[in-house]
């Protein structure tokens, strides 16, 4: 590392670096990282001619991008191993910073179908990329599609808001004074939303979410938040700051997961109840805090057996408790979006996003 601030980061050539696809070492003398408040401030600039490399960006992306100068670059679009989820915090709030009045139904397997039932995936996906084709796939199981370990036969609750209302009553949240919001026990379902600053997809995401869960019932206010600073803050930095999902503090979160080819990797972490953040060392990622056996010995044979045979049954068994128990909601599957300049070569996205940059000492540059 040459520099680093805020803005960005800059490194530099490493002369005993023998790595890359002929062990030549790197090929550019220096990559320079630019970070932007948001993802409009990064477009701009690809759309200028100052940057080689526009990442992490998705579908709803795509159209103001494609129109960029031939001579300048090219825009991608692609499908992506990401899943676009709403997390639904279901522990025991350490405290009520982050929280309406109606997160206990969370914890209620009846209370979480419902809210999956009252969200039309379809009609979300043609808001947010309008003109685009409807997926045949739309989110459910934590494995997006063309995946080895995907089971195929899953089916998710469909769509109907009849139904959540009955399974909000089964729960015991009703609509007792007609204001228009279900209530048990005295308490309103009152639901905090959150999800990352600067995205105007996920804001549109969060509105249509709130839209759709006011029509059975239940209010969520909405917040968006840093994403490094506060949402996805490690527990010493973020434990009591409101949309911490490390810190559990939000009833619902929205964010993307992304998924490689290694099973427990994928599934131990978040799913497993020993990795709730609360525990131990805090490095857990389970922030829904979702506990249950079966995703327990499923996430436990993808930690200890080698036998490809046992990681995929395992695989297909956490997908099922995942959608029968609603460990989360899945939304839809991303298509991700890039902006490469023409005088770089040797850019090959990587379709997990884990980076990018993964052969970045193979990059070289064309005036």
């Amino acid at each position: 590392f040459q520099t680093a601030a805020p803005t960005g980061i800059t490194l530099v050539k490493n002369d005993k670096y023998k790595g890359g696809a002929f062990q030549q070492g790197a090929y550019l003398d220096s990559i320079k990282w630019n970070y932007y408040k948001t993802v409009d401030g990064m477009k701009s600039a690809f759309l200028a001619g100052d940057l080689d490399v526009a990442s992490n960006m998705v579908q709803a992306d795509y159209d103001s991008i494609k129109g960029v100068d031939p001579a300048i670059g090219k825009a991608t679009i692609a499908p992506a191993w990401e899943y676009e989820h709403l997390d639904l915090m279901q522990g025991t709030p350490r405290t009520q910073t982050g929280h309406g009045s109606g997160q206990s139904l969370l914890t209620d397997l009846n209370g979480r179908k419902a809210i999956v039932e009252a969200i039309d995936k379809k009609g979300l996906f043609q808001t947010l990329f309008p003109g685009s084709p409807v997926p045949d796939k739309l989110g459910c199981q934590p494995a997006p599609p063309g995946m080895y370990f995907r089971d195929e036969s899953l089916k998710c609750p469909d769509f109907n808001v009849d139904q959540a209302k009955k399974d909000l009553a089964t729960a015991g949240w009703t609509d007792s004074n007609g204001d228009g919001t279900v209530d048990k026990g005295g308490k309103e379902a009152v639901l905090e939303a959150c999800t990352t600053a600067g995205r105007p997809v996920r804001q549109l995401t969060l509105e249509k979410t709130a839209e759709y869960l006011k029509a059975i019932g239940i209010k969520v206010t909405l917040k968006y938040v840093d994403a490094v600073g506060v949402m996805f803050a490690s527990w010493d930095e973020g434990k009591d700051a409101e949309c911490s999902i490390t810190g559990g503090n939000y009833d619902i979160a929205l964010y993307t997961s992304q998924f490689t080819f290694d099973l427990f990797g994928d599934y131990y972490f978040s799913y497993h109840s020993s990795q709730i953040p609360d525990l131990g060392d805090h490095n857990g990622a389970n922030t829904t805090r979702f506990k249950d056996a079966d995703m327990d010995a499923a996430c436990d044979t993808m930690k200890n057996s080698i036998k490809t045979a046992d990681q995929i049954a395992a695989a297909y068994t956490a997908q099922k408790v995942d959608v029968e128990k609603i460990a989360d909601i899945g939304l839809y599957y991303r298509q991700s979006v890039r902006g490469v300049s023409t005088r770089l070569q040797n850019f090959f996205k990587n379709p997990a996003s884990v980076s990018d940059f993964w052969n970045a000492e193979d990059w070289f540059v064309t005036q």
